[in-house]
């Protein structure tokens, strides 16, 4: 149980821990009750909620669980009537009701939760969202089953009660530690339900229109508290921190569009900008989710018979959860000429004792094909080598330095590819369902379409990724031979070592060569090896597309600007 914080939920003192009388218990309930009581006409619950505060006060914790049980046992209904946290919290405000009083009461159920006295389950989630209390709050959550649908949905309108001032001070407390983390991949594993929950945006009129289909409603502020408070953490927004922070599907889009490009920019700052890094092209392809969320033709029939838009939105947000720590570590790590003296495997060691338990894809010994680690590993070689370069003044050489950065680029993007299109395999399966191809009738080509800058850094350019492609006469190529060490020790030959991952990959029609720009079209976006033998020649074709360094939300106009729930816009 997470320890009871009387700084941020103020009680008073009691008196010595006792076992109660059971009839002071019951004379004490029959007070509570009885008070108030009216024939034929409702009874006055502000009586009775004044009486139950000046019983509760000054008892021991102990005493006053038992009287909260025993009122709780003999009337089922008393928080449909008279037991409003609203209540309490006005007849304070008015005087009624001390301060000190209501502290007592809210310490009461706090303790009582926390000490096991009090089972969780007997207490409405609006009663404790609307106490604003931190420690009620907190104990309350963290007493539910979060696994369970009807647990996570008291913890969530529990946690909506939290106040603008108390959201990022409750986030950021140490001692709430466990519990965040727990709450958070309880939100990413109840999505679907979740977003049932919370507000509701349609499109209206051109712009957006806010109406509430659940229980839970944040304000701007509370939402500015959350993103500010995850955000101080690791300096990302990952997991249910996205969820939470930004429960409109479209705003989460975004911020994971800018996430992606700040990632992207710290990559570029440390490799160079003559190589896009994964995160440069997962910019573009979260902005192509965005346009996707935002409405198609292609989705439009895919929702005939499916929900691609929920898919799409669950794969974006797992995405960028489970890979972006890596970027994020790398950056924090290299970045600004740091660290130069530190091995890959210091590096790596370091991440992973950063993020063990997060359950990531690829740590605490997930990562049996290695493929972050060698991604990162020719990362931190091209690393090595771009720092290398102002020495050399050899025009061939330096060339060859450049090659050379360019393969690695090219060998660790494509082992990212793989991470994550294993991650959201089964999200694009599912979103798929309404489309059965990918192409129906050429309906259902724009779905995979990418857009990204025209050569004059503006929108317009559309790569049609379902269609044959070209040579770029700007592409990597893994022509040379050239010889990688892993992060296990061997030696392989950077091409080859593709060559054969992508063709070992289910799926695969014909034995066809998945690295032969030939067979770089598909309209089976459903098929993971189909699907992937593309993205590695998108990568291969416009790693070296200066223009993907660009700003997405610039080049395209963020989609969530008008959003009603944004509150970083006007």
């Amino acid at each position: 149980m997470i320890p009871y914080d009387p700084v941020s939920s103020p009680s008073v003192t009691t008196v010595q821990a006792q076992a109660p009388d059971p009839k002071q218990v019951d004379s004490a309930a029959d007070r509570v009750l009885d008070a108030g009581d009216r024939d034929f006409r409702k009874d006055n619950y502000e009586k009775r909620m004044d009486v139950f505060a000046k019983e509760i006060s000054g008892q021991s914790r102990e005493f006053q669980a038992e009287l909260i049980n025993t009122i709780l046992d003999r009337d089922g209904g008393a928080f449909k009537s008279w037991m409003h946290s609203d209540r309490l919290n006005w007849m304070t405000s008015d005087g009624d009701i001390s301060q000190h009083e209501k502290s007592e009461v809210y310490a009461a159920f706090a303790e009582g939760i926390d000490r096991g006295q009090i089972d969780a389950g007997k207490i409405d989630a609006g009663f404790v969202r609307g106490s604003q209390n931190p420690g009620l709050i907190g104990q309350y959550m963290d007493a539910q089953n979060l696994n369970d649908n009807g647990g996570f949905r008291r913890a969530m309108v529990a946690f909506s009660g939290l106040s603008s001032c108390e959201m990022q001070t409750f986030i950021t407390n140490d001692a709430n530690q466990a519990l965040m983390q727990r709450f958070e991949k309880a939100v990413q594993s109840h999505q679907d339900w979740y977003e049932s929950l919370v507000n509701d945006y349609v499109a209206s009129g051109g712009g957006y229109a806010k109406v509430y289909e659940g229980e839970v409603e944040f304000s701007k502020e509370q939402l500015m508290a959350m993103r500010s408070a995850f955000l101080a953490d690791d300096g990302l927004h990952t997991s249910g921190e996205l969820l939470l922070a930004y429960p409109d599907r479209m705003e989460r889009n975004e911020r994971v569009t800018e996430q992606y490009h700040e990632l992207s920019t710290g990559m570029s700052e440390i490799l160079g900008k003559d190589n896009a890094n994964w995160a440069t092209f997962a910019q573009w392809a979260s902005d192509e989710i965005g346009r996707n969320l935002d409405g198609t033709l292609g989705i439009a029939l895919g929702e005939m018979g499916g929900n691609p838009k929920y898919w799409l939105s669950v794969g974006n947000t797992m995405l960028s959860s489970d890979i972006s720590p890596s970027f994020k570590h790398f950056v924090d790590t290299f970045g600004g000429g740091k660290n130069r003296d530190m091995s890959f495997e210091q590096f790596w060691s370091s991440f992973e004792n950063k993020y063990a338990g997060r359950e990531l894809t690829y740590t605490d010994g997930r990562d049996t094909q290695l493929d972050m680690k060698n991604a990162f590993k020719a990362y931190y070689d091209s690393m090595k080598l771009k720092d290398g370069e102002a020495a050399i003044t050899d025009p061939a050489q330096l060339a060859d330095s450049k090659d050379h950065r360019g393969e690695l680029m090219l060998y660790a993007n494509s082992l990212i590819g793989l991470q994550e299109q294993d991650i959201i395999n089964k999200d694009i399966s599912n979103g798929m369902r309404g489309f059965g191809i990918v192409n129906p009738g050429g309906f259902g080509e724009h779905w995979i379409d990418l857009h990204v800058p025209d050569r004059d850094g503006k929108g317009g350019r559309e790569i049609n990724l379902n269609l044959e492609m070209k040579n770029s006469g700007n592409r990597v190529n893994f022509d040379s031979g050239r010889e990688f060490v892993t992060a296990d020790g061997r030696t392989i030959k950077l091409g080859d070592e593709v060559r054969t991952r992508l063709n070992g990959l289910d799926g695969n029609p014909n034995n066809e060569d998945e690295t032969d720009i030939n067979n770089a079209d598909t309209n089976h976006w459903e098929s993971y090896s189909q699907r992937m033998g593309t993205i590695y020649h998108l990568f291969a074709n416009s790693q070296r597309d200066g223009e993907l360094f660009l700003d997405a939300r610039d080049v395209f106009d963020s989609r969530a600007k008008d959003l009603n729930n944004n509150p970083w816009r006007s």
